[in-house]
């Protein structure tokens, strides 16, 4: 899988500097692949992929990194509590990690994403959101 934006794009472009050029190309292929979940795979078919889906990507992969450097994603950060007494462990819901992290996520591509057309039309407010 290809990224769809480079690390000059989100430096240039996105204005980025969070992430390294080192860290890059690997945080860019995942954010990627989160982009194409949002947006049900329609930019792998794209001659030129949009600017708004690169502008999403470099935001992805900026949250990225922060979930991999936080240790969130590791399973001993997942410890919720601890009793040496007698000796129990309770552990934080998985689903529930990486139901956060799939709403960050969303949450840092969908303002590129709007009015692009590029979402199905049912998922372009995020859950719980609505302008009723």
């Amino acid at each position: 899988m290809m990224a769809y934006a480079d690390y000059a794009y989100y430096r240039d472009n996105f204005r980025g500097g969070a992430v390294s050029e080192a860290d890059f190309p690997g945080l860019a292929v995942k954010a990627s692949a989160f982009i194409d979940r949002l947006t049900f795979n329609r930019l792998r078919s794209a001659d030129i992929i949009p600017d708004e889906a690169k502008m999403a990507m470099c935001a992805v992969a900026e949250r990225i990194q922060v979930a991999e450097k936080s240790g969130v994603l590791n399973v001993n950060a997942a410890v919720k509590s601890e009793n040496n007494d007698g000796y129990s462990v309770s552990y934080n819901d998985f689903s529930l990690v990486s139901a956060q992290l799939y709403a960050d996520y969303e949450e840092a591509a969908l303002p590129y994403l709007y009015g692009t057309g590029l979402m199905y039309a049912g998922v372009d407010l995020p859950k719980g959101r609505c302008c009723r």
